[in-house]
């Protein structure tokens, strides 16, 4: 079987904790990426596709949340024409 090599940006700090902990598994780098692969190759997708799929379901749903919140706080939030307004508001009430 013919082989290629495979090079990947990453984020050093995730390689190194992945690393680690690849390492107590008994497993390197390599193993675990053919690893990865050949599940994808059988299952033809992804092998974590749930974890995925909540990870980017927890995000929608947090963008929803956020662009939800931004209209419902109206005459909660004001903006003043004078940058000292509130603190001359907040001398005057202490």
């Amino acid at each position: 079987m013919a082989t290629t090599n495979l090079v990947i940006p990453m984020d050093n700090e995730l390689k190194t904790e992945a690393q680690s902990v690849l390492d107590g598994l008994g497993l390197d780098v390599t193993a675990a990426v053919n690893l990865i692969f050949k599940q994808i190759a059988n299952k033809k997708k992804v092998p974590f596709e749930d974890e995925i799929l909540n990870i980017s379901k927890s995000r929608e749903s947090i963008k929803q949340k956020r662009q939800a919140s931004r209209g419902s706080m109206k005459g909660e939030i004001w903006m003043a024409d004078d940058f000292n307004a509130p603190i001359d508001d907040m001398k005057e009430y202490m």
